[in-house]
């Protein structure tokens, strides 16, 4: 097994240590505000996006490891400890780091092969452990200590027993003869192998025993008071940016709720900036059901009226014409978010409007390039802002803690965002976490999935991706191509001055409904003339500049979604949607300025 050590992108220092003293992790700063002491670093990956582990997680993840190493041994691991960390590490597919007392006790790994679950035991987790385990654990013979303790792998002729659970590529426990737990690692070989002939039985990942660190076993509300100053500090000042952007702009103010955390924490740093606003939630039809019952309790709880913006069945119908959604190919963002958005934004804020947005420069390389203030690309009247930018996940937490806010019960179970329930950029081993939560709109997926990929595709989550990356290829037999039913250039030949565009489809049915922007429209046979451009059966010829231009009109009006993107671009009024919901334009009303064209979220693709 080559597990590929992904390496994630600096998103910002990470902020956060643990005082050993008060048995706390402390926001911000090298001491810490209650006692004093020093804080030490949190040696955790980053970008550090660590989540308080609930009970529901601690039980799921002890079912991991009672699985593997024995009943009883997740108990054990966990004992009494109540600040529980799971750290969101870089890897081919979901990895969590467990962290407790400022150190990292194991790592859960999903293993796209196995289709399962893992962990990994870090030696300091080693002295909790010893006596009760009795699964997948490899006896090393009394020589062979002294080279794996040295840095060395433990080898076949070093193996005494083994428990009779192992499968090639398993995480271990390496036992000496009186049965200490001396090192982890990943098993070479199965229990009837590991211990005949010669090579590598035991690839040792960490060795030796780590004494646990100082210091009492706190819970959240210790927590909470130790850090009270940092969380007072950056609300407050997040409160005053509120005011002096809502002060500087005076535009109506509007709270984008997404149903997570960071969005939930916006909001109420909104309400005590104590400014006029509008609450809007984006129904995009493929919401977990915990969700949408979620919007209407913090509607309760903070007494304000939520804008529900459907999206109603768009997700599903443009599933049929373009196929499930990638990483790499996300026409689902811009079908069922970016068009209702837009569209609503168009006709309730006509003059422009400033969004309160909960997003974190921590969340990816996109977000934290954004800034704390930016212009919506396809709405530029809207003017976003988010006041906890600069926050990192565990401060959105210890808000949420300190505030005694409501959160969505999603988060208790093993999820770190809350968004669209088959989301093309979650991990493989979200899957059966979703499948429990949401089984109705699980089953729906895997039917349309079905219809593209194999079973083995799905379950490694080749779908994900329009072009897989080499990780993925290197375990999947064979991968499905998945072929578009959209309009497509063919060949593009240079004649003269012109080009010629081959297309794989007619466009002449499209002509006189979406191809003004480029001049007046004459047909001359089987052939229309638009401009300097001459459309026929299966091709377009013109000035390269006009031909690209109208097979992007082309394609616009052919594919068309409705998600009325390029309505808010038109300052005549000429765009709207057909009854079919598909974009028509008035030549009567359009005065060729050609500003809808490049806006168009197909284009993108």
């Amino acid at each position: 097994m080559v597990i590929l050590r992904m390496t994630a992108p600096y998103l910002g220092k990470i902020r956060y240590g643990w005082c050993y003293s008060c048995g706390v992790p402390v926001l911000r700063g090298r001491t810490c505000p209650k006692c004093h002491s020093e804080v030490k670093k949190l040696e955790i990956s980053p970008p550090g996006e660590v989540k308080p582990m609930f009970r529901p997680e601690m039980e799921w993840v002890t079912s991991i490891i009672d699985r593997d190493y024995g009943r009883g041994v997740g108990e054990r691991f966990f004992g009494d400890e109540k600040i529980i960390l799971m750290n969101k590490a870089p890897g081919e597919d979901r990895v969590d780091e467990i962290v407790m007392r400022g150190k990292i006790y194991a790592v859960m790994r999903y293993d796209l092969r196995k289709e399962r679950f893992m962990i990994l035991f870090h030696p300091v987790a080693f002295g909790r452990l010893q006596g009760v385990v009795s699964g997948h654990y490899v006896i090393a013979d009394r020589g062979a200590l002294p080279s794996i303790l040295g840095g060395k792998n433990l080898m076949r002729p070093g193996v005494l027993d083994a428990s009779g659970d192992i499968e090639k590529d398993d995480y271990v426990l390496i036992l000496d003869e009186e049965g200490r737990i001396v090192a982890s690692g990943v098993a070479k070989a199965d229990s009837d192998e590991i211990s005949k002939g010669k090579g590598v039985a035991v690839k040792i990942k960490h060795r030796g025993i780590e004494k646990e660190p100082p210091g009492p076993s706190a819970d959240w509300r210790t927590f909470i008071e130790v850090n009270r100053p940092i969380i007072e500090s950056i609300a407050s000042k997040s409160i005053s940016e509120i005011k002096d952007i809502v002060n500087k702009y005076r535009l109506p103010v509007v709270a984008s709720f997404s149903g997570g955390k960071d969005s939930l924490v916006s909001l109420a740093l909104l309400i005590e900036a104590n400014v006029p606003f509008d609450v809007i939630f984006l129904d995009t039809g493929i919401e977990f059901p915990q969700t949408l019952d979620y919007v209407k309790r913090v509607s309760k709880y903070f007494n304000v009226d939520i804008v529900i913006i459907k999206s109603k069945d768009r997700f599903w119908r443009g599933v049929e014409y373009f196929g499930p959604p990638g990483r790499d190919y996300r026409w689902c963002c811009k079908l069922v978010k970016t068009g209702p958005i837009t569209k609503y934004y168009t006709e309730r804020y006509p003059n422009g409007a400033l969004t309160i947005i909960g997003q974190r420069k921590y969340e990816s390389s996109t977000r934290r390039y954004a800034g704390k203030l930016w212009r919506n690309p396809w709405t530029p009247k809207q003017i976003s802002f988010s006041p906890i930018q600069e926050w990192s996940s565990l401060e959105v937490w210890a808000y949420i803690m300190y505030k005694g806010l409501p959160i969505n019960e999603l988060y208790t179970r093993g999820f770190y965002r809350i968004g669209c329930y088959l989301c093309p950029a979650g991990e493989a081993g979200d899957w059966e976490r979703i499948k429990r939560e949401y089984p109705e709109g699980f089953e729906r997926w895997m039917s349309i999935l079905r219809k593209y990929f194999s079973e083995e595709e799905i379950a490694k989550g080749v779908w994900r991706w329009r072009e897989p990356p080499e990780f993925i290829k290197n375990i999947v037999v064979s991968i499905s191509k998945v072929k578009r039913r959209g309009i497509e250039i063919l060949s593009k030949e240079k004649i003269n001055e012109h080009v010629l565009l081959k297309l794989n489809k007619d466009p002449r049915d499209i002509v006189k409904r979406t191809l003004y922007p480029l001049g007046d429209i004459t047909k001359k046979e089987e052939e229309f003339i638009v401009g300097k451009t001459l459309i026929g059966k299966d091709y377009i010829l013109g000035p390269e500049e006009d031909a690209e231009k109208a097979f992007e009109l082309v394609k616009r009006g052919l594919e068309c979604v409705g998600c009325g993107v390029c309505l808010g671009y038109c300052p005549s009024g000429a765009l709207r949607l057909g009854d079919d919901e598909k974009i028509i334009i008035d030549p009567k009303l359009c005065i060729k300025c050609q500003k809808c064209l490049g806006v168009c979220p197909i284009m993108k693709l």
